[in-house]
């Protein structure tokens, strides 16, 4: 994952000569959201909700006090997996304040 981003920009190529010749008056069509941008957009929220849920679940096993020293795979699995969730939660919300934002200025 992460490369949004990138996909985003590949698309909007075609646009960038278009809007240059929009500047001598002439009315160009307003840039929308592409299909894949959208399609975050609706997605976005539902994976979010479940890596905090996940992140939840990582943080209740790794409580356990004891469970270093009583099921050290287990501990290193589960803070592994919880660095992960974290990352994968944080990359989604960047992703969804973007698309949020390219929204508004496109709507604006």
């Amino acid at each position: 994952g992460g490369g949004g981003a990138g996909e985003a920009g590949a698309n909007g190529t075609s646009d960038d000569g278009a809007t240059s010749g929009a500047a001598s008056g002439a009315k160009s069509p307003k840039r929308r959201l592409t299909f894949n941008e959208q399609h975050a957009l609706k997605t976005l929220p539902q994976t979010i909700a479940r890596l905090e849920k996940e992140i939840a679940a990582h943080r209740k096993v790794l409580e356990d006090a004891n469970l270093y020293t009583r099921d050290r795979v287990r501990f290193d699995k589960a803070t592994a997996a919880l660095t992960a969730a974290e990352t994968a939660l944080a990359e989604a919300e960047d992703q969804w304040l973007a698309l949020e934002m390219l929204k508004e200025e496109l709507a604006g």
